[in-house]
């Protein structure tokens, strides 16, 4: 039912919008196309402010709480009565009231309740034995101290229409409870109800403060509340001991003491509010049938994992397995990588015996011991060259290293310092113990070298005598050089004769250097990961004798071999090499190629950061 009429007049600058008459008791602006008076896009919230109308006399406005704000006269407001005259001003629209009357009989006259959707009777199955179904207790009552807290306050509140239960909310911790349909920055709602039966857009129905509650009376309603020790009183009895309700014009709150139940009816709706104590939490109990169902899925899982422990028991092979037991040398150092990262081992190689002719030939020279001194790889440590070999100058046939201050030099510095020290003859030549007095040889200059490649000049290497690595060892029975069985590209003889034959004679550096080396270049590195390609190709190169001794067993059966190896492998967290397979070689000796797997098997490299490395390495080979 309207309780007044008003006429307002919307403005924006001096052009008048619109002049709307309005019979609602509740009048809604915003930018919403349902407002009753709309505000244009980019003023205002979508519900930025209402008019809550109660008379003519007793008009309020109500600002939400959204930006830009509301001002009445030029006073920003949270909220305020309204007289004819004044005028509300939102961003640039300003809104002006100018009458307001109270509403005819015939206005009146057309206001019908609201009807009740739940109000049509469902009919009895029982109503023709003239039965009633009605619930019964089917036990004892339950004490309440068996189901609740009793210094837990807690408040139930329900909405119902008509006898239908619409809304129940148990408030714990205790708080206050609002309907209605506003919703903005800083208020809303806890069930929603329109304003056209509320009669405004937000009411209260508890409110809850310092651990006490109190129950809102809106005016015009009906209802009880029931007071332990006094029994029930009617509202408008409480209303006599009320105070007046700060959130809800024309409203009043009546405070309610712990076991207290109010009953409160707004026209078809009713609200109950009880104040006792909270529930106890219910504890999980244990269901039989929810095991049922889990099981299978456990069953299977631990069968699943059972049987990739089988897998890896059978498929590991076992503890004394030799090279000789059906697997070959790759295959064991794969397995052994997969088994510990950390513990690849080079493969040993058989040493055979080398068998020396009465008569030697013009055959290459055969395999040679060890040198007993520095076995790292021949060069110097601050060269920035690689690929050179030595050199000792001289028009000698034959090339002699010298031995003067060898090995007082070695107890005293290591082999570095050998190498780095003037000896007899020339300074800038190599050192060996078992070297002679003085160096002698045939080439233009003297150059401390790798032991192959291809110019003679400076290289890089770890000051040594053998063709790779780093570090202390020697101690062969021979006095030579050791390069493996095989080597025939360079010299000839079993080490017996002029030339560069390394066999189970005397075995030093001998002859010329009139034969060039088999030639061996390294192509575009592709790295993935966080190591620099630097310091993997220098490592690489470190290890070139090896690949080239791979090479050059290829070129004992096919002089004319030549082709690209390119090799992918893994670089792990501990710098150690795994995974090693074919990156796209096109070389026609499979045992080469699987010749220089092996040896990128047992590279190590520095630790790299973030994780593992992928590299593809290719080696280009061809004669000389």
């Amino acid at each position: 039912m309207a309780k007044a009429i008003l006429t307002f007049a919307v403005y924006r600058g001096e052009e008048v919008l619109a002049q709307p008459t309005l019979d609602q008791n509740v009048i809604k602006i915003g930018r919403d196309p349902k407002s009753h008076i709309p505000l244009s896009n980019g003023e205002g919230a979508r519900m930025h402010a209402v008019i809550e109308v109660t008379a003519p006399d007793d008009i309020t406005l109500v600002d939400l709480g959204n930006e830009p704000g509301t001002s009445v006269n030029g006073v920003p407001i949270n909220k305020c009565q309204l007289h004819v005259g004044d005028q509300i001003l939102i961003g640039k629209t300003r809104i002006v009231l100018e009458t307001a009357a109270a509403p005819s009989r015939e206005i009146a006259a057309r206001a019908r309740p609201t009807p009740n959707p739940f109000a049509a009777a469902i009919a009895s199955p029982f109503a023709a034995s003239g039965a009633h179904y009605r619930m019964v207790r089917s036990g004892p009552s339950v004490p309440p101290e068996d189901c609740e807290l009793p210094h837990v306050p807690a408040i139930d509140v329900s909405v119902s229409w008509g006898s239908n239960t619409l809304f129940n909310r148990n408030l714990n911790p205790p708080r206050s409870f609002y309907v209605g349909e506003e919703s903005g920055k800083n208020t809303t709602c806890d069930f929603f109800m329109p304003s056209e039966v509320l009669g405004t857009t937000r009411m209260p129905v508890v409110i809850a403060s310092g651990g006490s509650a109190s129950l809102v009376i809106p005016p015009g309603s009906n209802g009880f509340v029931d007071i332990p020790k006094q029994g029930r009183i009617s509202l408008a009895e409480a209303s006599k001991s009320a105070t007046p309700c700060p959130e809800l014009s024309g409203a009043q709150q009546f405070p309610l003491a712990p076991g207290a139940a109010a009953h409160v009816e707004v026209g078809d709706f009713t609200f109950r509010v009880n104040v006792g104590n909270a529930g106890k939490p219910v504890g999980a109990a244990f269901d039989p049938r929810g095991l049922m169902e889990t099981a299978p899925y456990f069953l299977l899982t631990a069968l699943f994992i059972g049987g990739i422990l089988l897998m890896g028991l059978y498929s590991a092979p076992p503890a004394n397995l030799e090279a000789d037991d059906g697997l070959d040398r790759d295959t064991i150092a794969m397995l052994g990588e997969w088994i510990d990262p950390n513990a690849i081992l080079e493969v040993e190689e058989k040493e055979t015996e080398q068998e020396t002719e009465d008569d030697p030939d013009n055959r290459e020279g055969g395999m040679g011991t060890a040198s007993t001194g520095e076995e790292g790889e021949m060069g110097d440590v601050d060269a920035a060259e690689a690929n050179n070999t030595y050199a000792v100058e001289g028009d000698s046939e034959t090339v002699e290293l010298a031995r003067e201050r060898a090995l007082r030099d070695a107890g005293t510095f290591g082999m570095i310092g050998v190498l780095n020290a003037a000896n007899a003859g020339d300074p800038a030549a190599p050192i060996a113990p078992w070297g002679q007095a003085v160096a002698q040889g045939n080439q233009e200059i003297s150059a401390n070298g790798n032991m192959w490649g291809d110019n003679f000049g400076e290289a890089f290497g770890a000051a040594g005598l053998g063709l790779s690595g780093w570090g202390e060892g020697g101690g062969g029975l021979g006095e030579g050089v050791g390069l493996g069985k095989g080597l025939k590209t360079i010299g000839h003889g079993d080490g017996n004769t002029p030339g560069q034959g390394i066999g189970d004679g005397h075995g030093r550096i001998r002859g010329s250097r009139r034969a060039k080396a088999p030639q061996m270049r390294a192509g575009e590195t592709k790295v993935t990961g966080r190591l620099p390609p630097e310091v993997i190709r220098r490592i690489v190169r470190q290890n070139h004798g090896r690949f080239r001794q791979c090479y050059e067993q290829g070129l004992a059966s096919n002089p004319n071999l030549q082709g690209r190896v390119a090799m992918r492998f893994i670089i792990g967290r501990d710098g150690a090499v795994s995974n090693v397979s074919n990156g796209g070689s096109d070389l026609p000796d499979s045992q080469v190629v699987s010749c220089v797997m092996r040896v990128y098997y047992r590279l190590s490299f520095p630790q790299p950061e973030g994780g593992i490395v992928t590299v593809v390495y290719p080696l280009n080979f061809q004669p000389s």
